[in-house]
């Protein structure tokens, strides 16, 4: 018995966070993503936010109107500056694929509401053809915890099945 106890708790902490999330259908987009158990998801419309417990982190998955991704950064960048201030992109758009969905990805920094926040936004072209951006938030002193957790719900984005 005390074996299978052990068994059970090493399968328990060593399972990746996926295991213990929920996948939520972007219908819009045709794509799929997991969002861990413990984060508070919203979906309206084609938006879908994901809040990280004590709102430490979150993020923005949305359709923009585009049909090329270079016009979408462009639309994205007039956007987010009326919501984060003192914005800041740390180098240059980098290219990235998450299981066949292509698309661009940079990072940030700015404030919130007067909160110094690190920013992560990727800019992809969907299954569907349309321009899904995700926008990923956290808190300058919670990034390192919150890193995990964001880069697999980032890394679970696939086409939908």
């Amino acid at each position: 018995m005390r074996h299978l106890l052990t068994l059970i708790f090493l399968a328990a902490t060593l399972l990746p966070a996926s295991t213990f999330a929920k996948t939520y259908p972007h219908e819009e987009a045709k794509v799929q993503v997991d969002i861990p158990d413990t984060w508070k998801v919203e979906i309206e419309d084609d938006t879908l936010q994901a809040t990280a417990p004590k709102d430490a982190a979150g993020l923005v998955f949305s359709i923009v109107e585009a049909k090329e991704l270079a016009a979408a950064l462009e639309s994205l960048e007039k956007e987010l500056s009326s919501i984060v201030k003192d914005m800041k992109a740390l180098g240059e758009p980098e290219k990235v694929k998450f299981n066949g969905v292509e698309g661009y990805t940079i990072n940030g920094k700015g404030k919130i509401e007067g909160v110094d926040v690190d920013l992560g936004v990727m800019i992809l072209k969907a299954p569907s053809g349309k321009v899904i951006v995700v926008l990923g938030f956290t808190s300058s002193k919670s990034t390192e915890k919150q890193d995990a957790a964001i880069e697999g719900i980032f890394k679970s984005l696939k086409p939908m099945k």
